[in-house]
């Protein structure tokens, strides 16, 4: 399902927009790389795509379903989301934590059926923590815990996933993998995906779009390898940036940099 985003605006403060008049079409089928400094909007656009927040202005649909006037329990159906790690205080064993992803689709009163465990195991499957299933989830690490929740939001099955910086605390190798089921996904479901990151290296190389977000407004967008260039960036960070290319890869591929000029300002 596509996401159509027309003339948003959301503050927390009277004549003060964090987000204001934002249009976007996501297609579906794609991840969308949300960038922007601290501050910008990024996580506040995430809860109002979720119905978290009301907006002041505007319509936010998916596949031609007002996200804003449906229930929490219709919109758990369609949307996942994966916060930012806060260290939620969860003593249940990691496929619990998972399974809660079910319950938006069992009811009230009802118990898990073999599909539910099933779903519950491939999505473990698919963030590679199988052998977490029976690990309390104060016990894992930052990383652990993080491809937990990830494992949570696959489970709901939900047509568009929303994922908050989903490579925070997790170490070079785990992100690159974390990146790529991202992708995969994407493409082999058509699932919506949308994830908010720091760092335009990740956005080039997993995202098909990528929307920059500056002072609650859409700077640039469109597809990655084109939006993702040294004046969009220098004007969305403040600093002059260049995007470098590897040497050719044992593989044959080459992979675009994006590096700060340190010790400029622009």
């Amino acid at each position: 399902m596509s996401l159509t985003i027309e003339g948003l605006s959301f503050g927390y403060r009277k004549n003060r927009p964090i987000v204001e008049g934002l249009d976007l079409l996501i297609p579906e089928g794609r991840v969308t790389a949300l960038l922007g400094s601290n501050g910008a909007g990024k996580t506040t656009l995430l809860r109002l795509l979720l119905g978290l927040l009301r907006p002041w202005k505007g319509t936010i649909s998916l596949g031609g379903l007002d996200l804003t006037k449906l229930s929490v329990a219709q919109r758990s159906r369609l949307a996942a989301y994966v916060p930012q790690l806060s260290d939620p205080a969860f003593p249940s064993p990691v496929s619990e934590i998972v399974l809660a992803a079910r319950f938006s689709t069992l009811g009230l009163g009802r118990s898990p059926t073999s599909k539910d465990w099933d779903e519950i195991t491939e999505a473990l499957e698919l963030m590679g923590i199988t052998e977490l299933a029976d690990r309390p989830f104060l016990d894992l690490s930052g990383g652990e815990k993080r491809k937990a929740l990830i494992a949570r939001a696959l489970a709901q099955k939900a047509q568009l996933m929303v994922l908050d910086e989903p490579t925070a605390n997790l170490d070079p190798a785990a992100q690159a993998d974390c990146l790529n089921t991202l992708k995969r996904l994407a493409e082999r479901s058509g699932r919506t995906i949308i994830m908010a990151s720091h760092f335009p290296d990740h956005a080039l190389w997993s995202s098909d779009l990528a929307v920059l977000l500056k002072d609650g407004k859409v700077l640039a967008s469109g597809p990655v390898q084109q939006t993702i260039n040294p004046d969009n960036l220098s004007a969305l960070y403040g600093r002059p940036f260049t995007v470098a290319q590897t040497e050719r890869l044992p593989d044959g591929r080459t992979i675009r940099i994006c590096v700060p000029l340190l010790g400029k300002s622009a």
